[in-house]
Formats: C-alpha cells, structure tokens, sequence
C-alpha cells in the first residue's frame, strides 16, 4: 500500500513537456513514477489548466493519460476531499471562473486573476489561450481575439463563433 491516498498530477510541464496548446512529447520518468504509485494503491488525480472550449484541450490530456495507461481516479477534482461539497470551496471556485483560474490546488488554492496572467504571458498568448479555452478574450478586459484577416487585437465580429455566443451580441 502507497503512503500517499492520493496523488494530484499536473499535465503540461509535468507529465508531457510544456507545448501547450500542443501536447508535449511523453516525459517517461514522470509516466513511470505516477503508474508505480498507482499500482501501490495511490488515487492519481490529474489537475491541469487545460479546459474544453474551442478546442478540446482537456479531453485531449486524459486521452493522453489512458493511452499511457495512467489509471485516473479524477479530472480537476478529488471526490474523496470532505472539503469539497464546503460552501466555501464552491465560492472559491466560482471566484476563480469568474476572475481568473486555480493554478495549483493541493489543500490550499492559489488564484491568478486574468490580469496577472496576462501580465506573466504577454496579452496576446493569454487571449490565445482563453480563445482555446472558449472565452471570448474580451469577456475578461482582453483586447479579443487576433483577427486572422488583419492579424490586429479585436473581436472580428459575426465572423468569430466566441462573439456570436456573448451575451451582449445575441441581438445583433
């Protein structure tokens, strides 16, 4: 039996190398480690960044979890976790979709707002990412997405499926 109940994993950097939105060639020792605590008895919960949107970025990290038969007891989450039905918890979370995201959650979350992001990334990765992620960029104080026709910041309008879907265009 493992010492460890449970084992959160991040995917980009950590099981794969960093390519996100790409998925990084396999980092084997990593691979190896998390399938020898599994098989020890530990519940491997994957915890990543990655989200479905646009494209399906997170599908794509479990898919590659399975396919290196990395057995996942949960995604983003831990069941197990007398915390995690906590009224507190839920306010957190839904704080964190709101302003920002969890960018490690081990007992304690820490929060990085959109701006913060932004600022680390560089404006323009960051609206790539949240695009991905299916958010139009301009939802959280980003300029919007990169026009592919002029290659400028800004929503391209009814040309752009994330601006059709706000809120604030469904009349127009």
């Amino acid at each position: 039996m493992s010492k460890y109940e449970f084992v959160a994993v991040d995917f980009d950097g950590t099981l794969c190398a960093d390519a996100f939105p790409e998925v990084g060639a396999l980092n084997r020792a990593v691979i190896a480690y998390v399938k020898k605590l599994a098989s020890d008895g530990s519940k491997i919960i994957l915890y990543t960044s990655r989200e479905n949107g646009t494209r399906k970025l997170l599908d794509e990290a479990v898919a590659f979890c399975k396919a290196q038969e990395i057995p996942l007891y949960a995604v983003n989450e831990n069941p197990g976790n007398p915390h995690a039905a906590n009224e507190r918890w839920q306010e957190l979370m839904k704080i964190a979709e709101q302003c920002g995201f969890i960018i490690q959650a081990a007992g304690t979350a820490f929060l990085a707002t959109n701006r913060v992001q932004a600022a680390e990334m560089g404006a323009t990765r960051y609206a790539d990412i949240q695009r991905m992620n299916g958010r139009c960029p301009q939802e959280i104080g980003l300029p919007g997405c990169l026009d592919s026709f002029t290659g400028k910041p800004g929503c391209v309008g009814d040309r752009c499926e994330l601006w059709k879907r706000r809120k604030d265009h469904a009349d127009t």
